[in-house]
C-alpha cells in the first residue's frame, strides 16, 4: 500500500546523522503511523523511532513528542 511504502521510506531515510530538521518533521508523523491498523506500517514506524534514538541528543525530542505511551501499548500487543 502507499502508506506502507511511505513508512518504509521514512524509516530508511533516517540515520544517526539525520539533521534536526528531518528529525523534527518525522517525529510528528510517527504517532500517526503507529496508530494505523497495519503491522507493516507500525513496524517501520518503530524502526524509524529506533533510528532516531541512535543519537542520544534526539532522546529528548522523542520524549517530548509524546510517542512513548503508544510504543508501550504496542509492546503489549500480541502481533
Amino acid at each position: 500500500s502507499l502508506l506502507q511504502n511511505c513508512a518504509w521510506t521514512i524509516s530508511n531515510l533516517l540515520s544517526k546523522k539525520s539533521p534536526p530538521e528531518t528529525i523534527n518533521l518525522v517525529i510528528k508523523i510517527i504517532p500517526k503511523l503507529l496508530a494505523q491498523n497495519d503491522d507493516l506500517v507500525r513496524s517501520d514506524a518503530l524502526w524509524a523511532l529506533s533510528r532516531i534514538t541512535e543519537e542520544p541528543a534526539n532522546l529528548d525530542v522523542v520524549i517530548k513528542s509524546g510517542v512513548i505511551p503508544e510504543v508501550i501499548l504496542l509492546m503489549k500487543c500480541p502481533s
